[in-house]
């Protein structure tokens, strides 16, 4: 075998001890990325806001959710270096050769050392909305999946990359992974609509095949970004109130109403 294939083969082998014998760098485990039920406790009730309705709409003009389904403690935010999450795999947002660029695919490339480019030799590029696996190498992270954004606003595309890379994740038997925010650097995909495509897409995947992904980490940098996904995250990915309790807040609700228009 080829010098990257038995790397690959032996840093999958190793156990979660052992391979953090081997980190050069800070490394971040997953214990320590709240889930967003948990990270939401600190955020206001932005159902009581008078925006609230504009902003439903804007989230779910063209999607149906299920709506007694919650899914708050499969994803998350992560504000930081995606290269230091000790997950089974970070998502690239590769450009087509998969040698490496700027930004989030330089970054990775540099921290998973020389073998990621070796081993991506044989994968023979990657077409926009396409993924392809890769091992983690010097990474924290086991596996790499790169996928390749659209250089323009086309939500089919970018939704494409989304879930040919969850796809790829649960084919493989990985069951948390990263993203970053694809398309929204170099390639000019706007955040904001780069946001909803990210979120909504997850959020129909994991209604298909939720038992076999764990988490879902979306790992923002900009502050734009984390503006965006804490405005968007409690309207599709809203925490199911128990019964009692969202019978108390309805009654809430409907008294502040009459208060008002009275």
């Amino acid at each position: 075998m080829l010098k990257w294939q038995n790397e690959r083969e032996r840093k999958l082998k190793l156990s979660k001890e052992d391979r953090r014998k081997e980190y050069t760098r800070p490394y971040v485990p997953l214990e320590d990325v709240p889930t967003w039920k948990e990270q939401s406790k600190s955020l206001p009730d932005i159902s009581e806001s008078p925006s609230f309705e504009k902003l439903k709409k804007q989230c779910l003009y063209d999607i149906k959710i299920k709506e007694d389904v919650d899914f708050t403690e499969k994803v998350s935010t992560f504000v930081g270096d995606i290269t230091k999450l000790e997950i089974d795999a970070i998502v690239n947002a590769a450009n087509s050769s998969l040698m490496g660029g700027g930004g989030v695919d330089g970054a990775i490339h540099k921290t998973a050392g020389p073998l990621l480019k070796k081993e991506n030799l044989n994968h023979d590029g990657c077409q926009t909305g396409e993924a392809r696996l890769s091992g983690g190498y010097n990474l924290p992270a086991k596996y790499i999946i790169s996928t390749v954004g659209p250089q323009c606003e086309n939500p089919r595309e970018l939704a494409n990359c989304y879930r040919s890379s969850l796809q790829m994740a649960i084919d493989n038997n990985i069951r948390t992974l990263a993203f970053p925010c694809i398309s929204t650097g170099i390639y000019g995909y706007p955040n904001e609509e780069a946001a909803l495509v990210a979120l909504k897409t997850v959020r129909k995947f994991l209604e298909e095949h939720g038992q076999a992904l764990d988490r879902i980490i979306f790992c923002l940098f900009l502050e734009v970004d984390v503006g965006l996904y804490t405005s968007f995250l409690p309207i599709i990915f809203p925490k199911i109130l128990p019964k009692e309790q969202q019978k108390k807040k309805k009654e809430i609700i409907e008294e502040a109403k009459d208060e008002t228009e009275s």
